[in-house]
This record gives C-alpha cells, structure tokens and sequence, in this order.
C-alpha cells in the first residue's frame, strides 16, 4: 500500500504526518509507534526496520520535500531520524511567534462553514488544535472543546447557551475528544436528521431537492417524451433512485414512479371505454403515446407533489386527471368537427 504523498506545503504537513503515524500504529511497522505518546519512538535496535521506513518515506517525499534531504547524508538509512527532521523543519515547536500566530487563528478565524460536517470541522479543528499544543499544553483541553462547541453554528445553540450557564448535562463534562465528537454528531444529526443539503455545481452552492423532484416527476408522467433525458439522468446517478437520490431503491422500485405509472395507465384505460372520448370522425384514433402524455400537464404534476406530502386520496387525483383529459380531448374533438365543417 501506498503511503500518501507530501510535496513540501507547510499547510499540509500536519494531516500528511498524521496520516504516517497511523501506518506506523499498524503491523509491520509497530515497533517504531509509542501508543501512550501516539508519536514515533526516539530510537530502535531495528536496524532493518528502520533502513525500511527511510526507504518508504523516501517514496511519499515529491517537490520541495525531497529536494530538501535528498542531499542530507546524515539521514541515509535511518527512517526515525528523517521523519523527526521533517516535523521539526515543518512543524516548529516552541518558537513563541509561531505559537502566537496559531493561537490566534484558532480562537479568531475558526468557524464551522454552512457546507462542513461536524466530522469534516472537529478534524480541521483538531489538527490546528494539535500543532499548537504540541507537547506543551498552550491551550487547555476544556478550553478548546469548548470554543470548539461554540463555533460549531446555532445548531447547537441550546448546548451552547448551557455552557454559559453551567448547566451541561453530566456526559457533556468531558475532556475527551472523540467523546466530544460523538456527542457533537448525534446532536446535530437528532437537529438535522435530513443532514446537510448536497453541493451542487450551480452558483447557489446547494441542490435543490424540490426542482429537481417535480422535474423527475414531470418525466414519469411523460417517460416517451422524456426518454432521454430520464436516461442522461440515470447515467448521473447509477444504482440510485432517480427521484429520491437514494441507493436504498432503484428507479424502478420508486413508489412515487408507481404512482406515475398507475396514472397513466388509469387514464389510457378510460379513454378507451365505450362512449368515452372517441368520436363519430374516428381521427382520435391515431392519438400517438406522446400525443396522450403531452395532455399530463403540470396541473397533474403538483396534484402529486401535494399527494407525496400530504397523503391525498390516490382516487381522486385519478378523477381529476381522467377528467382533465376528457376536456382536453374533448376540446380536440370540437376543434376538429369545426375544421370538417
């Protein structure tokens, strides 16, 4: 497997270097962890090992990173010594102005943006956290967890305002990050259960669910005319409910299709009944697929959108639209007897 690539930003040293001490926490590469320091050991007696670290670090390194020890003789073959250097040429400790600036981004630029997850913002703010305190404690733990809570957004308003009043229930009196982010998680999903909304390529930055649910059941209620456009979207979407954006269903199990599909054939069914529709000209006989579902119009569309809410009797969206049609091609009728005349 392999390890991920560092070209020398300084920006994305600390993720790269976390991500390295996660491969050194998991065989074959233990020996060289410290699990109660969660960092590397200072030295090892393994040799081999630690020739076999230098030579996997070697190959993540690309850019600037690699330029800058590929002529250090004093690192060949020792994995420890190289990785201790990067942290210390990209990661410094104890210089006050450093640690100054850091502090200052964390307690006045940290805020958790509109499209962020908990998980996606506990992680940019933990790594920030982390570089600052390094293994001084700058910042109080029970003093970053709770700015961390406070600039989550007004979600957590009601956790918030009980931070200030000194009323947390007794599970949120925690010091322990990953306690934090399971709380912080399960609050907001019991606040947000419908989770954030999808980043779309559209300059709003949000998808909207309802346009695109009444666009898709437009193309059920009319599937010949919009036939390819049901396949371009399908193709977006693979294994995915097209109107639900669900991997729960398929298309073709989507009730709301169902719905669509019951329809139509409901009104094809009566528009064949005897004295229906057909007239003495017999020219309605030709009437084509598409012709039949043009008549479907956006009438019948929101008549669904209010059924899907607001559970509507399914009979009487059939009786409005069985009659909508009769109209209309009654009105065809009357318009064709005219020209005969």
């Amino acid at each position: 497997m392999e390890w991920p690539k560092f070209l020398g930003d300084p920006k994305k040293f600390c993720a790269w270097h976390m991500s390295i001490l996660t491969q050194l926490s998991l065989p074959p590469w233990k020996e060289l962890y410290d699990p109660i320091r969660k960092e590397i050991v200072l030295s090892t007696t393994n040799t081999l090992l630690n020739e076999k670290l230098y030579a996997k670090l070697r190959l993540a390194l690309d850019g600037s990173a690699f330029h800058n020890i590929v002529n250090r003789k004093h690192l060949r073959a020792n994995g420890l010594l190289l990785l201790q250097d990067l942290v210390s040429t990209y990661r410094p400790k104890n210089i006050p102005e450093v640690i100054a600036a850091k502090t200052s981004i964390i307690w006045g630029s940290t805020k958790r943006s509109n499209t962020e997850t908990v998980d996606d913002y506990y992680n940019r703010f933990c790594e920030l956290f982390y570089e600052i305190n390094g293994d001084m404690e700058c910042i109080p733990v029970k003093d970053a967890i709770r700015h961390f809570i406070f600039t989550l957004g007004s979600d957590f308003e009601t956790i918030q305002n009980n931070f200030r009043i000194e009323n947390l229930p007794l599970k949120w009196q925690t010091e322990d990050w990953p306690t934090v982010l399971t709380l912080c998680r399960d609050y907001h999903n019991s606040v947000r259960p419908q989770g954030i909304l999808q980043p779309s390529s559209s300059t709003s930055g949000y998808f909207d669910h309802t346009a695109h649910r009444k666009k898709v059941k437009s193309w059920f209620m009319n599937p010949g005319k919009f036939c390819k456009e049901i396949e371009a979207e399908q193709a977006k979407h693979p294994n995915k409910c097209l109107f639900h954006l669900s991997k729960t269903h398929t298309t073709d199990k989507c009730t709301v299709k169902a719905e669509c599909d019951a329809l139509i054939s409901s009104q094809k069914s009566s528009s064949g009944q005897p004295g229906g529709t057909t007239g003495s000209t017999g020219k309605l006989h030709h009437t084509t697929d598409e012709t039949f579902e043009d008549a479907v119009t956006d009438d019948v569309v929101d008549s669904l959108d209010m059924h899907a809410d607001n559970d509507t009797n399914e009979e009487e969206l059939i009786y409005f639209a069985t009659n909508h049609y009769l109209r209309s091609v009654k009105a065809s009728e009357t318009s064709l007897s005219h020209h005969d005349i």
